[in-house]
């Protein structure tokens, strides 16, 4: 301020020549005095907000709101979001807005599924009856997990732990019941799906750690990994003990672990490590997993063991099966190959306002844009150095192939594009199962591969598709 009371003084003794000087002089005296406070002001603010940054939020939260596990685990989701921020920040900014891009990079993908089969990845089959029998079957049980009161006679439950009410935080522990099932002879561990914040922070730990199975070295979803691990000791225990029961009247009853979603990423490693142990005596336990909509969880594609036997399932264009962390990173690399291209901002929300298809001109140039050669060494790197992880086991893909007339639907050459599986009942949607020969074909559509990606995942969505199956 001493700076502007000496311009002002300096432009009164200058009034007898000229006031424009001395005006001009203290405008732009004044003008570096504000840059000068605004820099100082921006400086003042990073510093705190680095301070802030630096302060331990999470440890001022009361344990009586948040536990210690709860805590835990959220720092370490925050540090996977600051690692992944760092990794895509040396990338560059966007110029685009972001959600502009992903709406054109799903025109793409859409476009691209019309015409693109990947026929070589999966061939079509049909599940004999037995095995068919038995899907629908545990399907039932993985969709009454979400139920605190399941359907099933109290004298046969052996632990019930669906409820979420009055636990401590339940991270790395999703919710499952363990019970007789006579009609099959076997016993049945059902997981929950996600269902509660605890469910949905066992989702987000989605880096990978070492997974060891019969000596075969993997790496696995964390948080999933864990998750397993933490029901692997009272579950065994409660299978041992339920094979004693009655003078050993249960012995040869198998073990079935199934679940959907969450549940069904669990129930493959949980099947996976019971299959390690023994049963009775020195025998390993023999376990048949039923997965329905589970999301990557292993290193090694399509892995299968000899005590452990996994079905898995994937309704139509469901996400999570194809969710992983690399793919969640190669997404979002593709989207900012589509920040760089030449369309402006306008042509963009044309496309996504008003196109439905891409043209053939569109595509091909959006092909050249999102190939992976076009990564820079940086993109290249944050790729590479993230593991690709795949469902274990056989999987397979239920996919709508004809309609046939009906009042919500009267027109026959509908496609299934053009329909929600979540209607399939009423639109009288034919459907047919295909194996995956090879699991790449999964991970390849950056994460958007039908317009019915997030419906599809639904649990009842998955009985409506086998239901279709069978028609």
């Amino acid at each position: 301020m001493s700076l502007i009371r000496f311009q002002i003084s300096h432009c009164l003794k200058l009034r007898r020549h000229s006031l424009v000087p001395g005006v001009l002089s203290l405008k732009m005296s004044f003008s570096s005095w504000v840059t000068k406070a605004k820099d100082g002001m921006e400086e003042v603010v990073e510093k705190a907000t680095k301070q802030a940054n630096e302060v331990d939020l999470l440890g001022a939260i009361p344990e009586s709101i948040m536990d210690a596990k709860m805590k835990s685990a959220l720092r370490d989701i925050s540090k996977i979001g600051a690692e992944m921020d760092r990794k895509l920040s040396a990338t560059g900014k966007l110029s685009h807005n972001f959600l502009l891009n992903i709406a054109i990079l799903r025109l793409y993908t859409k476009t691209k599924s019309m015409t693109e089969t990947k026929d070589d990845c999966y061939e079509d089959c049909s599940l004999d009856d037995e095995l068919f029998a038995q899907s629908m079957h545990y399907l039932r049980y993985s969709d009454l997990s979400y139920s605190q009161l399941p359907r099933i006679a109290e004298r046969d439950v052996i632990i019930h732990e669906l409820n979420d009410k009055g636990k401590a935080s339940n991270i790395h522990m999703p919710r499952y019941i363990v019970f007789f099932d006579h009609l099959t002879r076997s016993i049945v561990v059902a997981i929950r799906g996600t269902a509660s914040m605890s469910d949905i922070i066992t989702d987000m730990a989605i880096q990978s750690e070492p997974f060891v199975h019969n000596g075969v070295s993997m790496v696995a979803h964390s948080g999933i990994a864990q998750a397993a691990q933490t029901l692997l000791g009272s579950v065994q225990t409660a299978i041992i003990d339920a094979r004693r029961r009655k003078g050993g009247k249960y012995s040869q009853y198998g073990v079935v672990v199934t679940g959907h979603s969450l549940g069904a990423g669990t129930a493959c490693l949980l099947g996976l490590r019971l299959s390690e142990q023994t049963g009775i005596g020195t025998d390993p336990m023999d376990v048949t997993v039923f997965a329905f909509a589970p999301p990557p969880v292993l290193s090694e594609p399509s892995y299968r063991s000899a005590n452990c036997t996994i079905h898995a399932f994937v309704n139509n264009a469901d996400l999570v099966p194809r969710c992983c962390k690399r793919e969640i990173m190669k997404m979002l690399l593709t989207v900012g190959l589509i920040d760089k291209m030449v369309w402006s901002s306008g042509k963009r929300t044309h496309l996504v306002a008003t196109t439905t298809l891409l043209s053939d001109e569109d595509m091909k140039l959006m092909d050249g844009v999102c190939s992976e050669t076009n990564y820079n060494d940086v993109e290249r790197a944050v790729v590479e150095n993230e593991v690709q992880l795949y469902i274990p086991g056989t999987s397979y893909v239920i996919t709508p192939t004809t309609y046939t007339p009906s009042p919500l639907n009267p027109d026959p050459e509908s496609t299934p594009s053009t329909l929600t599986s979540g209607n399939a009942a009423e639109v009288n949607v034919v459907s047919k199962f295909r194996r995956v020969v090879k699991p790449t074909g999964l991970y390849s559509g950056f994460l958007f591969t039908g317009d019915t990606m997030l419906s599809d995942h639904k649990a009842d969505n998955y009985i409506t598709a086998f239901v279709a199956t069978a028609k």
